[in-house]
């Protein structure tokens, strides 16, 4: 009898704490993905100058070779041929000789990561969600100990080899955590998550927000209003001091958006509002007003589509007893096709502007804004991720990327490019794409700019000496005496692109990409070679014109 009382006493403890249980769910959703990629030149002509020629190991290269080559890419903290600081960069990625490969004239690397989406339903008015995945630290694939610097946490992780089979593989990250809930009037969401609007040319899944967003429909129209709270100027929430000098004294935004039938169309404008005193300014106090509008529409009738969008940046700084100074910056994307059978035809458009160092006003300052990588991607893979699309676009600290990740953004140029996509089978699709790109600004650039190991070839100059060392450059290559010190001619160059997505079994698909990207006339000037050794110039200091670069990406993608 006593043995019954028990079970009975344990089942009402057990009903009674997991009743309330029964009134949320738990569902997760995830995805695997297994890569290897290959990266490779197909000729001695190397961006950043002759290779052999700057090859040490070889017996004619004579003194001053490099002893490192490597095939360039971005780089962390100034690692590889450049070494430098974080602060140089803040913080950023740069494009530099040696980033993929520490030498010889290829890359190559495999890699994986595994990210699970966990959402928590307590009733029907609260969730939550959140991103898991197991990536780790490295360093932009760079083989070279050289530098500085510790590199961040990336989504992916490379397969290393150790002895010990418990030793750690992966690390866990939180991604984003974000809080949804669901009001007569609207939709609340808190904590971090991605904050994607319109086409992703400004705005895409991979920049986050923070802020408190507040989701208003009414009709086919919904009103966006969002605040930042406690954001500071540099996006740190390490300040936490009321009276910090970087806290934000206002960074908000709003958004209004039409939804009705094939048409999505909206507007969405940023502003931020800060004083800094002159305690972490410099010296000088300054008060700062940055804002960022963008316009976009969508059109889809199951057969034609379009997509459009135009974002503008200005922001104001005005100092205490100094003169303000402006600084402006835009981009536009656009985008048409039609799906006709098992084929879908698309043609795409974009460009962004770049800076201009023949502008002599201090005050007034044009900016590239780079495009997201994620317009971008179905139309090229080398020339803006491998090397910036030669002006180092998304990778540079003076660029509004807007986001920075592994991918390299368009920055600083135009270019239209076109894709095919031809189901083969309901589980087999082929395509091929295509993308011509040309510089912006041609007075952004000096002539031989930039060096043979990736660095700013005139750093430290002022610009009456960069303008004086650029022409003598241009005079020690056969250009005669050339009164103009910047690149002549902007074209970056084309790229060609194919693949295959083949949906091998259900929730499993591989893919296989290639890749050609020839550099244009651009990098004749832009990028000098080796042009002193040993204390005597050498006739190799100029190389017209670059070989080509190709890739080969295979992956397997597994979601569930």
């Amino acid at each position: 009898m006593k043995g019954l009382s028990f079970v009975a006493i344990f089942a009402l403890c057990f009903l009674a704490l997991t009743g309330p249980a029964a009134s949320w769910e738990f569902e997760m959703t995830g995805e695997y993905e297994w890569r290897f990629r290959y990266l490779g030149r197909t000729g001695d002509a190397d961006l950043f100058g002759n290779m052999r020629v700057q090859d040490a190991s070889l017996p004619f290269a004579g003194p001053g070779a490099s002893p490192m080559i490597g095939f360039a890419g971005p780089n962390l903290y100034g690692r590889g041929q450049v070494a430098s600081t974080a602060a140089d960069f803040g913080g950023q990625v740069t494009v530099s000789r040696g980033g993929f490969s520490e030498s010889g004239s290829d890359a190559h690397y495999r890699d994986q990561r595994i990210t699970l989406s966990p959402h928590i339903s307590v009733n029907k008015a609260i969730h939550f969600h959140s991103v898991f995945t197991i990536g780790g630290y490295r360093n932009k694939y760079d083989r070279s100990t050289t530098g500085v610097g510790i590199p961040p946490y990336e989504r992916y992780y490379m397969e290393r080899v150790s002895r010990n089979a418990t030793d750690t593989a992966g690390s866990f990250s939180l991604e984003k955590w974000k809080a949804i809930v669901r009001v007569p009037w609207g939709i609340f969401s808190l904590g971090i998550k991605d904050f994607p609007i319109g086409t992703g040319a400004t705005l895409a899944e991979n920049t986050r927000a923070s802020a408190l967003v507040v989701v208003i429909p009414y009709g086919p129209f919904s009103a966006i209003p969002a605040v930042w709270l406690g954001r500071t100027r540099f996006n740190d929430g390490w300040n936490t001091s009321p009276d910090g000098a970087e806290q934000a004294d206002y960074f908000g935004s709003l958004g209004l958006i039409y939804k009705a039938g094939p048409l999505d169309m909206g507007w969405l404008g940023l502003w931020r509002f800060f004083h800094s005193n002159a305690y972490e300014a410099g010296g000088i106090a300054f008060d700062d007003y940055t804002e960022i509008n963008l316009i976009y529409a969508k059109y889809y009738n199951g057969r034609v589509f379009a997509n459009g969008e135009f974002a503008l940046l200005n922001t104001d700084r005005k100092f205490l007893g100094a003169l303000p100074s402006y600084s402006h910056c835009r981009h536009f994307f656009v985008e048409a096709g039609v799906l006709a059978g098992p084929a879908r035809i698309s043609l795409m458009g974009a460009g962004t502007t770049g800076f201009a160092l023949n502008n002599n006003n201090a005050t007034l300052t044009c900016m590239p804004m780079a495009i997201n990588y994620q317009v971008m991607e179905p139309y090229e893979w080398l020339m803006f991720n491998t090397f910036g699309g030669g002006n180092n676009g998304g990778w540079r600290p003076t660029t509004v990327p807007l986001t920075s990740d592994d991918h390299g953004q368009m920055a600083d140029s135009f270019g239209f490019g076109a894709r095919v996509d031809y189901a083969v089978a309901a589980n087999l699709n082929i395509w091929g794409s295509y993308l011509w790109a040309h510089r912006t600004e041609l007075n952004g650039h000096y002539a031989g700019g930039t060096s043979s190991t990736g660095a700013d070839a005139y750093a430290g100059l002022t610009h009456a000496e960069a303008v004086a060392a650029a022409q003598d450059w241009k005079t020690l290559n056969g250009f005669g005496p050339d009164p103009n010190p910047y690149v002549d001619d902007g074209f970056i160059g084309y790229e060609i692109g194919a693949g295959v997505n083949w949906k091998l079994l259900e929730s499993m698909t591989v893919q296989f990409r290639y890749a050609y990207w020839q550099p244009g006339a651009w990098f004749d000037q832009a990028y000098q070679v080796v042009g002193i050794r040993g204390g005597q110039v050498v006739t190799d200091s100029f190389l017209k014109g670059r070989d080509a670069v190709q890739a080969l990406e295979g992956k397997m993608l597994v979601q569930f």
